[in-house]
């Protein structure tokens, strides 16, 4: 009996694990659409919303959440954000 509830436990336990790893795989666009976030410490600038999100999701430590459309002035994780003129993006 005592082995029957232990493998019942385990087998749930599995299943949560398992569930809440599936929350997070989110696919996102490939579609450059900067935000600048913080989460009330830093700033960090998101390639999109939707990598901000998964972000979020896999780093339960720490919330970000958009200030602003556009990449960030500052960007506390790489430093200084070089002017978008500086890349020349052809699409």
């Amino acid at each position: 009996m005592k082995c029957f509830i232990f493998l019942s436990l385990a087998v749930i336990t599995m299943f949560i694990a398992l569930t809440a790893a599936e929350e997070c795989a989110i696919m996102c666009t490939m579609i450059y659409a900067p935000i600048c976030a913080t989460d009330g410490i830093t700033t960090r600038t998101f390639s999109n919303a939707c990598t901000m999100a998964v972000y979020n999701c896999q780093n339960t430590a720490t919330t970000f959440r958009q200030l602003r459309s556009g990449v960030c002035d500052v960007d506390v994780s790489d430093g200084e954000v070089p002017d978008a003129e500086a890349f020349d993006i052809v699409f």
